[in-house]
């Protein structure tokens, strides 16, 4: 059975720079991890400080996003 995990980070607006830092510093470490086949962070087009880590975009594509605020 395979799990997709998509990770959802916002930003504040004075550590962009230090949040994505630190999620591109994962990668690596992570596509080592026993298990993890794949493992891609990306940028929203409609909002740069919010990110999604851990699938391909077309899977973000798919995916019915639920936002209760």
């Amino acid at each position: 059975m395979t799990i997709s995990v998509i990770a959802n980070f916002k930003a504040k607006s004075d550590q962009k720079e230090t949040l994505e830092a630190l999620l591109k510093s994962v990668i690596e470490p992570t596509l080592h991890e026993e298990g993890c086949l794949k493992y891609e962070l990306y940028i929203s087009e409609n909002d740069s400080s919010r990110y999604f880590g851990g699938v391909s975009k077309s899977m973000l594509k798919k995916t019915i996003w639920l936002l209760i605020k």
